[in-house]
C-alpha cells in the first residue's frame, strides 16, 4: 500500500528521476558491436532489462537469466557508452528474463486528472496508462493478468504458453503478444487491435478480433464489430509514446511517419522483415533512429526528411 500510495503521489520530479534511471538500461543492446567484437544481438533478443525504480528480482528469478556474469559485464559496459553519448532514455527488453509474475515493486497503478504513466512489467510487455485509470497486477503463477479501470494501451510481450489476461468489469481480454487500446469503465468497453490478435469473453462479445478492429459494449449492449483503415486515429490519447513488439521494420516505420514529419524508405525487403521490440516516449527523431537500425542490424542514412534504411553490407562482411 505504501508503494501505492508512493506512485499516486508522484510528481514531476519524480518522473526526471525515472526517465535518468531508465537512461542506463537503455539502448545498451544497439551498442555491443562498439564496444565489443560480438555482433548485435538479434531483434527478438533486444527487450528491457529493467524499469527504473523497481526493485532487483528475486534470487530466483536473477538465476534464471542467460549470459552469467560475463553477459551481465558486456551490458554495463555498453550502458556506460550509452551515457558518454548522450543518447536520452528508451526502453528495451529481453523476452523470458523473468519465469514468474508481472511484479513491479507495486500492486496498483493510479493516474490523475491529467497525468499518464508507463508502466513496464517484469515479462517485457509495456502499458501506457491513461488519465483517470487504475491498473492492478494480479499475482499468479500460472499465467499474466492484470485489471483494468479506465483506458490503457497494451504492448504485450510474446510469450509461449503463457496468454496476457486483462479484466475488466465488463469482460475479460486474452492475447499471446500484440498490441492493443483497451477503455473500460463500469459496463461500457471498448477494444481497439492495433497488431495481431485479440480473444474477448463477457459483456455479449465473444470471439477474436484482429488489427484494425474495433469491437465495443455500450451499457452492457454489444454493438457490431467495426472495421478501420487506422486504429492509430483512436490512440492519439498516447501522444509520443510509441511501442513495438516483435514489429515488422516495415510496419514499424510508418508508425514512426505518423509521429514525426519525416519519409522512411526501405530499400531491402528482407530488412523490411526484420522486428523491433522497443518503446520510445517524447524521442527525437534521430534517437529512434538509431534505436531501430541498431536492433535491426541495417543503416540509416538522412537527406533532408527522408530516412532511407538499407542493409549493413560493411557489418555483414566483417562477421
Amino acid at each position: 500500500m505504501a508503494l501505492t500510495r508512493a506512485w499516486r503521489a508522484a510528481s514531476a520530479d519524480h518522473e526526471a528521476e525515472y526517465l535518468d534511471m531508465v537512461r542506463i538500461a537503455t539502448l545498451s543492446a544497439c551498442l555491443p558491436a562498439r564496444v565489443t567484437d560480438r555482433p548485435p544481438p538479434a531483434a527478438h533478443d533486444v527487450i528491457a532489462r529493467h524499469a527504473a525504480g523497481r526493485p532487483q528480482p528475486e534470487p530466483a528469478a536473477r538465476a534464471g537469466r542467460r549470459g552469467g556474469a560475463a553477459a551481465s559485464r558486456r551490458w554495463l559496459v555498453a550502458a556506460a557508452a550509452l551515457l558518454i553519448l548522450g543518447i536520452p532514455t528508451a526502453l528495451l527488453v529481453r523476452p523470458g528474463a523473468h519465469d514468474v509474475g508481472l511484479g513491479f515493486g507495486a500492486d496498483a497503478f493510479v493516474t490523475g486528472p491529467a497525468a499518464t504513466a508507463t508502466i513496464v512489467l517484469n515479462d517485457g510487455s509495456v502499458v501506457e496508462l491513461a488519465p483517470r485509470s487504475r491498473l492492478d497486477l494480479e499475482r499468479t503463477r500460472s499465467g499474466r493478468r492484470v485489471a483494468l479501470d479506465g483506458q490503457a494501451f497494451f504492448s504485450v510481450a510474446p510469450m509461449q504458453g503463457r496468454p496476457f489476461v486483462v479484466r475488466t468489469a465488463s469482460g475479460e481480454v486474452r492475447v499471446l503478444g500484440t498490441r492493443f487500446d483497451l477503455a473500460a469503465r463500469g459496463d461500457d468497453l471498448q477494444l481497439v487491435v492495433v497488431e495481431g490478435r485479440v480473444a474477448i469473453s463477457g459483456g455479449g462479445l465473444e470471439g477474436e478480433l484482429h488489427a484494425g478492429q474495433v469491437g465495443r459494449v455500450v451499457a452492457g449492449t454489444p454493438l457490431p464489430v467495426l472495421e478501420i483503415d487506422d486504429p492509430h486515429e483512436i490512440t492519439e490519447w498516447t501522444g509520443q509514446f510509441i511501442a513495438f513488439q516483435s514489429t515488422p521494420l516495415a510496419d514499424a516505420a510508418r508508425e514512426i511517419m505518423r509521429h514525426y514529419p519525416v519519409r522512411i524508405v526501405l530499400t531491402d525487403s528482407a530488412v523490411a522483415r526484420r522486428t523491433v521490440t522497443a518503446w520510445f516516449s517524447d524521442w527525437r527523431l534521430e534517437d529512434v533512429m538509431t534505436v531501430v537500425c541498431a536492433v535491426t542490424e541495417a543503416r540509416c542514412s538522412t537527406e533532408g526528411d527522408v530516412i532511407t534504411i538499407e542493409p549493413d553490407r560493411g557489418r555483414n562482411a566483417s562477421q
